[in-house]
């Protein structure tokens, strides 16, 4: 199975913080053997050719900056 974590955009007022929930879902989902990604939304900017390919194919993204490994 494979599962793809979004973290939304929000405004950002100082510093972005890490998506510290959506790791530690990633990390729980990972060890029970679920293939796991995270798009964060704050930090790479959304576009639907970005979203397109990401859920066309999670893993060729693998090493880049919008999708990382759990």
């Amino acid at each position: 199975m494979r599962v793809l974590l979004i973290n939304p955009f929000y405004p950002i007022s100082e510093t972005p913080s890490p998506p510290l929930g959506l790791a530690y879902l990633a990390a729980a989902l990972q060890a029970a053997g679920v293939e796991v990604r995270v798009l964060d939304l704050v930090v790479y900017p959304y576009s639907k050719a970005m979203l397109a390919n990401v859920l066309d194919s999670p893993t060729s993204l693998k090493n880049s900056n919008p999708v990382w490994s759990a």
